[in-house]
């Protein structure tokens, strides 16, 4: 038989337990799950010469795709049929977003806004050139947020399309550098893990 005081040590052991519970599960409800990283709102310019996507005795308009890549290898070695098309598989699994823009006069300059996801680790433009054969129809950059915010343009003429970053100092290059893609990794990796521990 029990007695009075075990019945009340059952009862108090019971009870600070089931008070946990409530405070664990209050817990786990009230946390917030880290939020998905935003795309960022971010601008460039594209630029078509005087002498653009020639044939028929003259310069024609031309359509570009913009491209968000999570990787450059796959694009850089597509056929100028498989971009068009969107008919590469290996395409299909680094383009995180795609967008095309309508026709670029020769001789035009464009201001276009882009929204960047956190997934893209480079940027990358595909003219839609009636003479692919002879002109460079794609060009990729490393991109993240200081290399957008410092300028980056794409530029059209006579020879092919190509995507010009500018630096610090106001002057333009290339960047193709293996650096600049792991500097960019490593923000992003750190970002996305001050999401997951709830950090700004």
């Amino acid at each position: 038989m029990i007695r009075g005081d075990q019945t009340n040590a059952l009862v108090l052991k019971y009870t600070i337990r089931c008070v946990l519970l409530f405070i664990t599960a209050f817990f786990l409800a009230c946390s917030k799950p880290p939020e998905k990283e935003r795309p960022v709102n971010k601008s460039l310019i594209v630029t078509a010469g005087p002498n653009v996507n020639e044939y028929n005795n003259g310069s024609n308009p031309i359509v570009i795709r913009l491209y968000q890549l999570s990787g450059r290898s796959e694009f850089e070695e597509a056929d100028f049929w498989s971009i068009f098309n969107n008919s590469s598989e290996e395409l299909a699994g680094i383009v995180v977003d795609r967008r095309s823009l309508s026709s670029i006069y020769p001789g035009e300059s464009r201001l276009v806004a882009l929204d960047i996801e956190p997934e893209a680790f480079y940027l990358a433009a595909f003219a839609e050139f009636a003479d692919y054969e002879t002109q460079n129809f794609r060009d990729v950059i490393v991109i993240d947020e200081e290399i957008l915010d410092l300028g980056v343009s794409v530029s059209i003429t006579a020879s092919g399309v190509s995507i010009i970053a500018k630096n610090a100092d106001g002057s333009s290059s290339k960047i193709n550098d293996g650096n600049k893609k792991t500097k960019s990794s490593a923000k992003k990796v750190v970002k996305w893990f001050k999401g997951l521990l709830g950090g700004d």
